[in-house]
């Protein structure tokens, strides 16, 4: 019997530890989110981007939609410079993802129109592949 209740005793106190971890762990994610959130205005460069995607793991919500509007800019003001994270976007499948999955129904139609003739005349060397996800992704965002 004290054995029994020892083990119950253990697993109790495990199951504390382990609901005060997750505790601190949600925490943690939600700081980190309101940081997120109150930072993606500053991203203004590709390299700040890719920089915000590796800081910050969230992805949702406002941030979401913060997200759409710095790859929307970038795609469309500032795509002669896409070239300054080009080993990134080699190398980084999350980032690529980050970038594809952000080409969506938030655009304008104009700058979906834009970011696909970007992606499609001035694709930087070696970066085929990512340019014609670009294109896919625009047209799929039209839809």
């Amino acid at each position: 019997m004290k054995l029994y209740a020892a083990g119950c005793v253990a697993m109790a106190v495990a199951a504390f530890v382990g609901i005060a971890v997750a505790h601190a762990e949600d925490a943690k994610i939600r700081d980190a989110c309101i940081a997120a959130e109150q930072t993606i205005d500053e991203v203004k460069t590709w390299k700040a981007l890719y920089t915000y995607s590796k800081t910050y793991g969230c992805d949702n919500g406002a941030i979401a939609e913060g997200i759409s509007d710095k790859v929307e800019q970038l795609m469309t003001h500032d795509w002669a410079s896409i070239s300054s994270v080009t080993a990134k976007l080699r190398s980084d499948k999350a980032f690529r993802t980050l970038l594809l999955n952000h080409i969506d129904e938030t655009w304008s139609s104009d700058d979906l129109d834009v970011a696909k003739q970007k992606a499609a005349t001035h694709c930087p060397k070696g970066m085929d592949a990512f340019c014609k996800s670009v294109v896919a992704e625009a047209n799929d965002a039209e839809n």
